[in-house]
């Protein structure tokens, strides 16, 4: 299996690079205001921009509870903020998801924009912070796959797919501890055999439903997407090539090796689900 770090053009993820927009000395920065919690957001710089719309540094209003900087995303299309704020609700309890503090809509200008308050990752997203960081031990590989995956653990029991588990939508934030984030394409499953594969990062999936030749995404395409990131992790590089068979040279035990070939491997013998 193979595959290559290139972002699907319509991925909701905040960008790497930061953006120079930033409001005139003279100029009052712009704000959202929640009409669901009454807070007000004040827009500090753009940090992202994607298909989905941007995300902004935010400053909260003072007293609100909030930490003293957080994450604005604002979209002009409602079925990924539905998403979005529909399983960060389902994952609040768990340590390991991002934090949504606040999910509203407003108009402005005569349009209606989708607001998203969120835990503001310090590091970045995760291809960004390896780039920096480099190569991860075997120990903190472990520790962090596992932590993953019992956020993971938590949407799978509740038979919901994630479908976009790449660098972009995995975030290192305080303490370098890696979260969940980005349910835009999130989907439940209804039907045992998996949904539609029909919405995905084309180089972050199993060849063969890149390829057309399996047309349903499963809870095992969760797990290969979370066994590329282990490689990743342990390469400290999110743009190479990798194939099952390249597991062997991996810098880990060979347990390690065993448990991320199952991952990557062949689709019938991957793990199932998460747990």
């Amino acid at each position: 299996m193979s595959t290559r770090n290139t972002p699907r053009t319509t991925r909701h993820t905040q960008s790497r690079s930061h953006s120079d927009r930033r409001p005139s000395a003279h100029a009052a920065a712009p704000t959202a205001y929640s009409s669901e919690s009454g807070r007000t957001y004040r827009l500090d710089r753009v940090i992202g921009r994607g298909g989905f719309g941007e995300v902004y540094l935010a400053t909260p209003t003072p007293g609100s509870g909030l930490p003293a900087q957080v994450c604005v995303k604002i979209s002009n299309r409602i079925s990924g903020w539905l998403r979005e704020a529909y399983f960060a609700e389902l994952l609040g309890r768990e340590e390991r998801a991002l934090r949504v503090f606040d999910r509203f809509a407003e108009v402005d200008g005569g349009q209606m924009r989708y607001c998203l308050a969120m835990e503001y990752a310090e590091y970045g997203d995760l291809g960004a912070w390896l780039d920096r960081r480099g190569p991860q031990s075997e120990r903190f590989v472990r520790r962090e796959i596992a932590a993953i995956l019992g956020a993971l653990d938590a949407l799978h029991r509740g038979h919901v797919l994630h479908r976009d588990l790449t660098p972009f939508n995995v975030f290192v934030c305080e303490g370098e501890q890696l979260k969940l984030g980005d349910f835009g394409i999130a989907t439940h499953q209804l039907n045992p055999r998996g949904v539609t594969a029909d919405a995905f990062n084309l180089f972050h999936v199993p060849n063969e439903i890149a390829w057309g030749k399996v047309r349903r995404w499963q809870k095992r395409d969760d797990i290969y997407q979370i066994g590329l990131i282990a490689v990743m992790l342990l390469r400290g590089d999110s743009t190479r090539p990798m194939r099952s068979k390249d597991v062997r040279g991996l810098p880990c035990s060979d347990h390690l090796k065993e448990v991320i070939h199952r991952c990557l491997g062949s689709r019938g013998k991957r793990y199932e689900a998460a747990s």
